[in-house]
């Protein structure tokens, strides 16, 4: 990641959720779960971005201040990644790629898996 911004947009419920517009660094690429699991372990749940958009470039002042109005005035659009839209086979962590201390905080445990709430998956 090259440079980022998060910003406030409108939700469905009473509370706006987040949105992170991310630049990569160039001749690199990542997938979106890649950057969430990166978050997940030093930020608590409710900082956790619901929404990530990979942008060319963040919109910037002449004096190169992020200019995070824009980005709200952009919001969410049909290429925003949504962390509680399932995504078959990518949102489940396997027990034994979690560090032992973060599993409390990560979800809760059934069998070999851990669930992550946060990421709104279902048992199937």
């Amino acid at each position: 990641v090259l440079e980022s911004a998060v910003v406030g947009v409108p939700s469905e419920s009473t509370e706006d959720d987040f949105l992170a517009a991310v630049v990569l660094t160039p001749g690199h690429d990542v997938a979106e779960t890649d950057l969430l699991y990166f978050l997940i372990p030093g930020l608590p749940h409710f900082m956790i971005p619901r929404y990530l958009a990979i942008v060319p470039e963040l919109p910037k002042t002449p004096s190169e201040k992020i200019q995070k109005q824009a980005i709200r005035d952009v919001g969410v659009n049909s290429s925003t990644w949504d962390r509680e839209v399932p995504v078959a086979g990518q949102l489940r962590l396997r027990l034994d790629a979690v560090e032992p201390d973060m599993k409390a905080s990560l979800g809760w445990l059934r069998g070999d898996q851990v669930y992550v709430d946060l990421l709104n998956t279902t048992d199937n």
